[in-house]
């Protein structure tokens, strides 16, 4: 289940970012939207014990802008293997 998601990590600063397969994701019920989110929560502990940097540099532009491209095209493509490109 917690696959289909990940998190980038900036190398130079504390930002994260939370990559999804779609800007909708459904789950089956309640105890699965728990599980994820506990899933999630763990898997941010783990990052704070790893001492995510504490510096104040934010993403180069250049890399954000990479980064939602590539997003976009993801979503474009699953959109469209999902028949809900409009």
């Amino acid at each position: 289940m917690f696959g289909k998601f990940s998190i980038i990590k900036d190398e130079e600063g504390p930002q994260l970012a939370l990559v999804s397969p779609s800007p909708i994701v459904v789950f089956d019920d309640v105890e699965e939207l728990r599980r994820w989110l506990n899933e999630l929560i763990g898997l941010l502990d783990e990052l704070e014990n790893e001492s995510v940097k504490s510096s104040s540099k934010p993403l180069k532009a250049t890399y954000a802008a990479q980064v939602i491209k590539e997003w976009q095209n993801l979503l474009q493509k699953t959109q469209k293997s999902n028949g809900t490109e409009k």
